[in-house]
C-alpha cells in the first residue's frame, strides 16, 4: 500500500494506491484477500502502513495494470484477533516466493533461490481491516468538508 500527502481546502489529508492482485498476483505467501473492486478493500497488519489509513482519505484501487476507481473511505471496519494461513519457502522463511507455471518444482523463492514444490504453512493472528469507499458521484463526509470552488452553483 502506498501513501502520498494530499491538501484539499486547506486541510492536510492522505492518499493511498491499493493494489488488486487477484489471481495475477506474484507473490505465494498468502491466500489474497476479500476485496469488492467497486465497494472495499481488504488488508492485514501485515501489510505496511496498515495502520495508517483513516476515514476520509482519498484511495485509488489499482490493479498491476490499470486504475480500477477512486474515492474517499466512508467507513473503515476493524477485525482483531483474525486467524492467517501464512505460506513460507521452507529453505529461509521468507515468504516472497513465486508460483511457476511452466516449470518444477512449482515455487522458486526470490530471496533464496531454492525451488520447492510445497511451501512451510503457518497460522498467525492478524488484525484484518476493510476500508470502504464511496461510490462515485455520491455525497460524503469528505466531500461536504471541502469548500465549493468561486465557479459552482
Amino acid at each position: 500500500m502506498d501513501e502520498a500527502g494530499i491538501v484539499a481546502g486547506g486541510s492536510v489529508g492522505r492518499a493511498w494506491s491499493f493494489l488488486i492482485a487477484g489471481e495475477e498476483r506474484q507473490f505465494q505467501g498468502n491466500a489474497g484477500y476479500e476485496d469488492v473492486i467497486e465497494e472495499s478493500y481488504s488488508y492485514d497488519s501485515t501489510v505496511g502502513n496498515h495502520r495508517r489509513v483513516a476515514l476520509d482519505d482519498l484511495v485509488v484501487v489499482r490493479s498491476g495494470r490499470e486504475a480500477l476507481g477512486i474515492g474517499y473511505v466512508e467507513q473503515l471496519e476493524i477485525f482483531p484477533n483474525q486467524e492467517k494461513l501464512r505460506s513460507r519457502c521452507p529453505g529461509c522463511g521468507s515468504t516472497g516466493f513465486k508460483e511457476r507455471t511452466s516449470v518444477l518444482p512449482r515455487f522458486r523463492c526470490s530471496p533464496c533461490g531454492e525451488a520447492f514444490d510445497v511451501p512451510s504453512t503457518e497460522t498467525i493472528e492478524v488484525t484484518s481491516y476493510r476500508p470502504t469507499t464511496e461510490a462515485p458521484g455520491r455525497p460524503s463526509r469528505a466531500a461536504s468538508k471541502r469548500p465549493c470552488s468561486p465557479n459552482s452553483a
